[in-house]
């Protein structure tokens, strides 16, 4: 019978004081990978999020910006419409996100309104009807700064 081993993680001593911050934020920047179009359909496993950074176009708060991670919902057809027009998608999320004033997005409405939004412009860009096309988006991190 084998005894399992176990892994101890201990504190970097070899690397000076300075460098383990940047040490940290390396293995940070490793393991956060691109993510590809990620959607959601009845019966699938729990999906990976879009994740979109983005400036805000409010003119009175320069230097805002949103970081947001989003789950497409909808039909299997619509969800590999989505995926094979995949350009056009973002294209679209950057223009509908980067569009959006910081004050409006900070309330409930704000982001109800935000998601009808995407929901409605990806629905164009792939030529659905809202009964047909993409039902619904859901955020699963919504940084504003």
């Amino acid at each position: 019978m084998a005894v399992p081993t176990q892994t101890v993680l201990r504190p970097m001593k070899s690397l000076p004081a300075l460098c383990r911050p940047c040490a940290a934020l390396a293995l940070v920047l490793a393991l956060s990978s691109p993510t590809p179009l990620v959607l959601a359909n009845e019966g699938a496993a729990a999906p990976e999020p879009i994740k979109l950074t983005v400036n805000l176009g409010d003119p009175a708060r320069e230097g805002r910006y949103l970081q947001v991670e989003l789950v497409l919902e909808g039909a299997a057809e619509v969800l590999h419409a989505v995926t094979a027009h995949k350009p056009k998608v973002l294209h679209e999320l950057i223009l509908i996100l980067s569009s959006q004033e910081t004050g409006r997005l900070l309330t409930l409405e704000g982001k109800h309104a935000l998601a009808e939004a995407i929901v409605s412009g990806i629905n164009k860009v792939l030529h659905e009807s809202p009964k047909s096309g993409l039902q619904d988006v859901l955020f699963t991190s919504f940084i504003i700064q």
